[in-house]
């Protein structure tokens, strides 16, 4: 399955040398454990801050700009 061919390491290479068909599933792949991740890190970027981490403090630990956080904090 796709689960077993997608692996961090994959180079571009790698991806380039199969069928477009499979390029195709991982991107649908990749797309769907994206947004499980998202999903997951919004959660625990609300349980900082109702923790009362900054969100000067959440962006650096994650890596997601304040925009982002304080609009994922506005809903």
């Amino acid at each position: 399955g796709i689960e077993a061919g997608a692996t961090a390491d994959q180079t571009k290479a790698d991806i380039d040398a199969q069928p477009m068909e499979q390029v195709a599933d991982l991107r649908d792949w990749s797309l769907v454990r994206l947004e499980i991740i998202n999903e997951v890190l919004k959660d625990k970027v609300i349980e900082a801050a109702n923790n009362n981490m900054s969100i000067a403090d959440i962006a650096k630990k994650t890596g997601v700009n304040r925009r982002t956080i304080s609009h994922w904090l506005d809903k």
